[in-house]
Formats: C-alpha cells, sequence, structure tokens
C-alpha cells in the first residue's frame, strides 16, 4: 500500500515523465500552483530532499510510474 494518494501517485507519475508543473495541471485542470502544494506533500510524505529524490523514493517504494 502507497502511503501517496491517487491524485499524489497521478502527479508523481507524471513528473517522473518530466512534466513540469504547469503541463500535469493542463492535464488535470488544476492550477500549476496546485500542483506544486501537491508535490511539497509528497516530498514531505517520501521525507524527500528535493524532485529527482522524490522519483527516486516513489521508484524504490513501489509508487506506480508508468511510461
Amino acid at each position: 500500500m502507497s502511503i501517496l494518494n491517487e491524485r499524489e501517485s497521478a502527479i508523481m507519475t507524471y513528473k517522473a515523465q518530466g512534466l513540469t508543473s504547469k503541463e500535469i495541471a493542463k492535464l488535470l485542470n488544476l492550477e500549476f500552483r496546485t500542483i506544486d502544494t501537491y508535490f511539497g506533500q509528497i516530498k514531505k510524505k517520501l521525507r524527500a530532499r528535493n524532485t529527482a529524490h522524490a522519483i527516486y523514493l516513489a521508484f524504490e517504494g513501489g509508487v506506480a510510474i508508468e511510461k
């Protein structure tokens, strides 16, 4: 069981694919600031130091990151 909820997992997947917050926001019909807020929560949950570390931890922890 992942510590990330469905929306957070989706955002993490898009980040891992290299999308920007603005691109993710457009896909999810949200404001880009909302995506940044979600990602801040994701980093806290994963205890990540930065984006790359969060993606690494999510991958190692089994968060669904699809291609």
